[in-house]
């Protein structure tokens, strides 16, 4: 897992799962919901031993903080038939992130008030990590690890933000499908996940959360 993952447990991973929520990603890993799994270790019913089998797995920091394993990443979010997703590898991939990546086109996918919603969440996960970049610099107590992993991770958020936020700039062209329209409809199942509707950044279905 190292550092090529965030936590899910804290503030900031509480911010990004319910954005993730929010646009409609149905987070399951081998059928397990991923937020109820985090809730039952938070509230020790689960062990560390047992989160691989979630989708789960603990930092080596012996703070008890949980990240999203890169498989659970892959399945959850991995459009296979979009080749840019098959980049993502990991939850700081920034092909997650980008504009043209899972969580844009799922929030060009709903109506301006559930995008500014979710995007709230991402924007305030953005917020906190920001803060928290800039106490550990003035403080100078941490080690040159943490901006080394966290640094990149706010790039990709604030791009993401940024990407969701031109949505509702862009003016649609005289004729143009609207995005739930856009595409080639799909219904299946892949690697885990049950999706439904455009080829590019089908919502799940059953939503989890």
């Amino acid at each position: 897992l190292g550092g090529a993952t965030r936590c899910m447990n804290n503030s900031k991973g509480q911010e990004e799962l319910l954005g993730f929520k929010g646009l409609g990603f149905g987070a399951k890993y081998d059928g397990f919901c991923v937020e109820a799994s985090i809730n039952r270790f938070i509230c020790k019913k689960l062990l560390p031993c047992d989160l691989p089998k979630y989708g789960l797995g603990l930092l080596p920091y012996g703070q008890n903080l949980v990240v999203l394993s890169d498989v659970a990443v892959v399945q959850i979010f991995v459009d296979p038939i979009v080749a840019s997703d098959l980049l993502i590898k990991t939850y700081t991939t920034p092909e997650l992130w980008a504009k043209n990546g899972p969580l844009v086109r799922m929030a060009q996918t709903l109506d301006a008030s559930k995008r500014k919603a979710a995007l709230g969440h991402f924007e305030e996960a953005l917020r906190l990590r920001d803060k928290e970049i800039e106490t550990q610099n003035l403080k100078m107590i941490k080690p040159p690890s943490f901006s080394k992993w966290h640094i990149p991770m706010v790039k990709v958020l604030r791009d993401c933000c940024r990407a969701m936020q031109a949505l509702d700039l862009q003016t649609p062209a005289v004729g143009s499908a609207p995005a739930s329209q856009a595409g080639q409809s799909l219904s299946g199942t892949t690697v885990g996940m049950t999706f439904t509707g455009s080829v590019a950044g089908a919502a799940p279905v059953n939503n989890a959360w």
